[in-house]
């Protein structure tokens, strides 16, 4: 499922899902998109207002499912007055992917590489256009959410078999959106194209990049 062209769940997420539309929002029109990654599989999604706390009551706002045999649907919500200004809503289009893979592997290479050992005010740089429009999202700082990063990782860093792993060049699928301004970096054989192996799990760690002004950025 897509939110602007962000993807928020993969084919490789099956069940129930929920996660907060907030950080993905931009005031007028905002896009949702549902693509079943095989024609007999189906997929549903529930928008819900939870701005009064309670999942029981909140109003439903947007209702979608996929139709038969499984083809993609695609559905707008009017947002006003509640999205901030985020740098992603400037994001350029992207003309062609393919001329912008290098690039955009090359950024991915460096942020797997600072997840994994550092210099850690480094990776906080990296992060920081993410970092600081996520906590104004969810009613954080920046200095919460990178502490909150660097600890988890400090935990993660001291266990046995830890290390990120990055697809590999081949296995590299760089997602441009539909709008062709916002690429989710994953996998080609499945999943996000960094992931966290720490000797107990391998969590997917989600990178989603936008070029603004000429450059590249993380922006989620």
């Amino acid at each position: 499922m897509f939110l602007n062209g962000f993807l928020l769940f993969g084919a490789d997420e099956v069940g129930r899902s929920a996660t907060q539309a907030a950080p993905f929002l931009r005031a007028g029109r905002n896009t949702f998109e549902i693509t079943p990654e095989r024609a007999d599989t189906a997929a549903r999604l529930s928008v819900v207002d939870l701005s009064q706390g309670d999942p029981q009551t909140a109003p439903v706002l947007l209702q979608m499912e996929t139709g038969a045999p499984g083809a993609p649907v695609a559905e707008t919500l009017a947002v006003d007055g509640i999205a901030p200004d985020f740098a992603w809503h400037r994001a350029e289009v992207i003309d062609a992917i393919s001329g912008q893979r290098r690039a955009v592997y090359d950024a991915a290479e460096t942020l797997a590489s600072l997840l994994a050992r550092g210099p850690d005010q480094e990776l906080l740089s990296i992060l920081g256009m993410k970092h600081a429009e996520m906590a104004r999202s969810v009613g954080l700082t920046k200095d919460e959410m990178d502490n909150g990063l660097l600890e988890g990782l400090s935990e993660l860093r001291g266990r046995r078999g830890f290390r990120v792993d990055l697809a590999a060049p081949e296995d590299f699928l760089p997602l441009l959106s539909s709008d062709s301004r916002i690429v989710n970096l994953r996998r080609i054989s499945g999943g996000d194209a960094i992931r966290i192996i720490d000797g107990i799990s391998d969590p997917g760690f989600s990178v989603a990049m936008a070029r603004i002004s000429g450059r590249w950025h993380v922006v989620r």
